[in-house]
């Protein structure tokens, strides 16, 4: 069984994700230094898997908090 997971943030934001458990990181000035730059739907499955994922733009003196799921597949 696989899902597909779509993730919506502030507008002219990147998101910065990780399927394996670590933290992403974004460079500041809206890209990323660790993890995958979200670009479309993202599938999961058939392994268990926590997503993290942050927002970064050009221009914050940060990055977004993360946020985490954890998918689990039986």
């Amino acid at each position: 069984m696989n899902v597909t997971v779509t993730i919506t943030t502030t507008s002219g934001a990147t998101i910065c994700y990780t399927t394996d458990g670590t933290t992403p990181i974004g460079n500041g000035g809206g890209g990323c230094i660790h993890g995958t730059t979200y670009s479309t739907a993202i599938m999961l499955g058939p392994d268990n898997v926590t997503l993290n994922a942050i927002g970064t733009k050009d221009g914050y003196d940060f990055d977004s908090a993360v946020e985490s799921a954890v998918y689990s597949f039986d």
